[in-house]
């Protein structure tokens, strides 16, 4: 305050500029205060959240870990099983000791199968797709162990279904194969080649008596697992180069067999092979190649056995020479 103000009472202008400065700055660092603390909390509740959501990620992952643990103690016990049921083949029709080994096998798959249900109903829960389908996949498989092909039937079409999430897709393959030109590019490249695995499994062990059913697995699974030709650049535009193309070109660095309960390099090796042997004996030559040159890479690169190496490159051949490119099938 100045002089003159004492002595006059009257308030000068710079005093009344400055009040209202003061005034003004303060209301602002109030508000931005506000803002802060609004923001704050916000980074909290995200913070609570993102917590929740790896604890219940890591739930899933463990409560499928511990199935998987249960699974193998189960694959180990049917083979035992099987020795001694082969050994006592001849023995007595009486083996009390053996009927109680079966008896409770039995028990222990009904447990491995619960624990599965109720790991796949907290993926469905948290919304864990991969993880899902593996976990759909697996199930199947004991069901198959347990000789239960129609329930077996219903967990492989139902993990298929949540590959695409879409009910029916097998009925509806066309329409979606027509829609996206790249699947893996939209759908995933693991999830394309475990739900062309499903697929072979559908075809091959609940097709028999419903020929349909087998034929339309057998199409939409070899668009699958061709799928991968369309993920990049350079591919095979014609069926001819078709006969020295290479898949490392699009598939080195994507570590597809790193974890064999994702994707086992020898049921993939498995259902390549017995995929095409199909498409020949329909003569669906051209759908069979990119298979065959993906059992080509395999046996090659992954499995390196010179036998299916050379079992792949003939059956390439005569694909090639059925489409009429004599030259290319010989060299």
């Amino acid at each position: 305050r100045t002089r003159q103000m004492m002595l006059t009472g009257e308030v000068p202008p710079e005093q009344l500029a400055f009040e209202a400065d003061y005034e003004e700055i303060s209301s602002k660092i109030s508000k931005l205060r506000e803002i802060e603390d609004s923001l704050r909390e916000s980074l909290r509740a995200s913070e609570e959240k993102f917590t929740k959501i790896k604890r219940d990620a890591n739930n899933c992952v463990e409560s499928l870990l511990h199935c998987r643990k249960l699974r193998r103690r189960y694959g180990d016990e049917t083979e035992t099983l099987n020795l001694e049921e082969s050994r006592a083949a001849g023995g007595s029709p009486d083996n009390f000791e053996l009927k109680t080994k079966i008896k409770a096998h039995k028990v222990f798959a009904n447990m491995v199968i619960s624990s599965y249900k109720k790991t796949i109903e907290l993926l469905r829960k948290r919304q864990e797709k991969f993880l899902l389908i593996q976990a759909l996949n697996e199930l199947a498989g004991i069901y198959y162990a347990a000789d239960n092909l129609s329930e077996a039937e219903v967990q492989w079409s139902d993990g298929v279904d949540t590959v695409f999430q879409s009910l029916y897709v097998i009925k509806n393959f066309r329409s979606v194969v027509a829609e996206n030109e790249s699947l893996c590019d939209k759908f995933g490249l693991r999830e394309c080649l475990i739900g062309g695995m499903m697929l072979y499994r559908l075809s091959t062990y609940c097709g028999e008596t419903k020929l349909h059913f087998s034929s339309e697995c057998l199409l939409f699974g070899a668009e699958l697992l061709s799928a991968p030709f369309k993920l990049a650049l350079p591919n095979p535009q014609m069926h001819a180069e078709f006969r020295s193309f290479r898949c490392r070109d699009i598939l080195t660095g994507r570590d597809l067999f790193s974890d064999e309960n994702i994707i086992n390099s020898s049921v993939l090796i498995s259902a390549l092979q017995k995929m095409s042997f199909k498409l020949l004996d329909r003569e669906e030559f051209a759908k069979a190649l990119p298979l065959l040159t993906f059992f080509e890479y395999i046996a090659l690169e992954v499995v390196q056995s010179d036998k299916l190496v050379a079992q792949a490159r003939l059956m390439k051949g005569v694909a090639l020479a059925n489409l009429g490119y004599i030259n290319e099938a010989w060299q």
